[in-house]
């Protein structure tokens, strides 16, 4: 998740790349998209980690599974990005629809072919800088005008992957990856 957070602690905007919206392992392409992806095998890999964030009983609620969430009572702008070949595809549509039927801004931003996370994994693909230009002029779009955003593609503090880092104002905007602090 990149977001850019207001004072207030409000999100005034978020982009969110490849989200894992609902750990209960529905939807559709958690079926017919797992074997693009094996290393997202729900049963080998990833029941354990939705067991480890939250109680089976848990995982329904929407701090845990966001697409189970009531938008109606406001969202923040979000750009939601994802390839179409992630077994968590259905995930970033129906959370798309939710916050669109709501009446919330959402826009989905899907690349053809690319996997999960794939900015980070693929960071020198076409795909990947159209995706860190994409959420660049989002944020932009959503920021008041006297705050700047630059994107930021290669930060030696993160290794060189290719992770985007948004900068606002003199600031870096705080972004964590699993199993590390901010950056």
């Amino acid at each position: 998740w990149y977001g850019i957070v207001v004072p207030a602690g409000t999100p005034a905007a978020l982009v969110l790349l490849s989200p894992w919206a609902d750990v209960t392992n529905t939807g559709d392409t958690s079926i017919t998209l797992r074997d693009f992806e094996p290393a997202y095998d729900y049963e080998r890999h990833l029941r354990s980690s939705a067991a480890a964030y939250a109680d089976p009983p848990d995982q329904r609620h929407p701090y845990v599974s966001p697409v189970h969430g009531d938008f109606s009572k406001g969202q923040p702008p979000t750009l939601i990005q994802g390839g179409t070949r992630e077994i968590f595809l259905s995930h970033f549509v129906r959370l798309y629809r939710a916050i669109d039927a709501a009446g919330g801004t959402a826009v989905l931003d899907l690349y053809e072919g690319m996997p999960h996370g794939f900015p980070a994994m693929l960071p020198d693909s076409d795909e990947s800088s159209a995706a860190f230009d994409r959420a660049t002029r989002f944020l932009a779009e959503q920021l008041p005008q006297q705050v700047p955003v630059q994107r930021e593609r290669l930060c030696p503090a993160l290794g060189e992957r290719g992770v985007a880092l948004v900068h606002v104002g003199g600031d870096v905007v705080e972004q964590e990856r699993a199993g590390e602090g901010g950056g």
